[in-house]
């Protein structure tokens, strides 16, 4: 009877302790053998993090196309609650296709009332560098541009109205020289 009641303490003690999931909380996923398998764009061990959250943030560097190029910054925020989307400067987005890569869907953006498609290879974030690549098309005319900046605000610091506007104005920016060269060029087709 000894043996019998050892086996089965044996027998309970051992199926207790394969459920290594019993105090296991996976936020956004599935516990397996005690781990996190986690759901498409989060992350952690838990799965209690965003992919995209390492992403927001106001990004300091140059924005480079065919004969031109210039210092410039751009944000990237919060996109509601679709958390495989990005907010870029606050007229398109990024989607997250990997812990650090994302691509730029192709999409309509209106900046001063003028319809422009944007569409790109993607990019990443490396070691705290984001590499956007990405095309503009404006009344047939396409432009190729890569911006490449490193992180100015820190994680968790606000993004103020001011960093809004300034944003809008390194688009205004861009889309003026884009429209120039496109006239540019119209006017030497004619």
């Amino acid at each position: 009877m000894k043996s019998f009641s050892l086996f089965l303490l044996s027998v309970a003690f051992f199926l207790y302790g394969c459920d290594k999931c019993k105090d296991v909380n996976c936020e956004h996923g599935n516990c397996e053998k005690g781990d996190c398998n986690c759901y498409d764009y989060y992350e952690g061990s838990l799965c209690e993090i965003e992919m995209r959250e390492k992403f927001y943030g106001r990004y300091n560097g140059s924005l480079n196309w065919d004969g031109g190029g210039e210092d410039v910054y751009t944000v990237l925020s919060e996109a509601g609650d679709e958390v495989s989307k990005i907010n870029w400067d606050y007229t398109a987005y990024l989607e997250i296709t990997g812990s650090t890569e994302f691509k730029v869907p192709e999409q309509i953006s209106v900046i001063n009332g003028d319809t422009y498609v944007l569409r790109g290879e993607g990019g990443s974030l490396d070691y705290k560098k984001l590499t956007i690549n990405f095309s503009t098309t404006y009344e047939g005319y396409t432009m190729y541009f890569k911006f490449v900046g490193y992180p100015q605000l820190k994680k968790g610091q606000a993004i103020n109205e001011h960093d809004v506007l300034e944003s809008h104005k390194n688009i205004r920016s861009v889309v003026k020289k884009l429209r120039m060269k496109y006239e540019t060029q119209s006017s030497n087709l004619n």
